[in-house]
């Protein structure tokens, strides 16, 4: 019986083949992540420090003494409203999205593909 040893660095060649298999599907992920955080992750910081600071720069929470008023309440209320409104209008419009399949309209045992528009007959 013979035992062969592997060579010097075969162990370290497969660890960081298996290493890049793993990483090779993720790669699609990168441009997503991009695009995320230059259009959506930094305006969002940048605009939740900006609601902290005064137009001096200081930093303030007076821009988040308004919350509690009756207009910025009704606001919230009106607009939470107007969305459930709209979301029950699109579950009741469209059915078959929301696990309900809509009837197909029956030909009465006719296929309407071959039919004459003026006469009804098949072509």
């Amino acid at each position: 019986m013979t035992v062969t040893a592997d060579p010097p660095g075969a162990r370290t060649a497969r660890v960081a083949q298996s290493g890049r298999s793993r990483l090779l599907p993720w790669l699609g992920l990168v441009p997503f992540l991009i695009f995320s955080g230059a259009f959506l992750l930094i305006p969002t910081f940048k605009l939740i420090l900006g609601s902290l600071q005064d137009s001096d720069g200081n930093f303030t929470l007076s821009n988040y003494e308004d919350f509690s008023s009756k207009i910025v309440f009704n606001a919230y209320q009106t607009s939470i409203e107007i969305s459930l409104v709209t979301a029950i209008a699109a579950a009741i419009r469209s059915p078959s999205r929301y696990g309900r399949q809509a009837a197909a309209p029956t030909t009465r045992g006719r296929s309407n593909t071959s039919a004459c528009p003026a006469t009804g007959r098949a072509a």
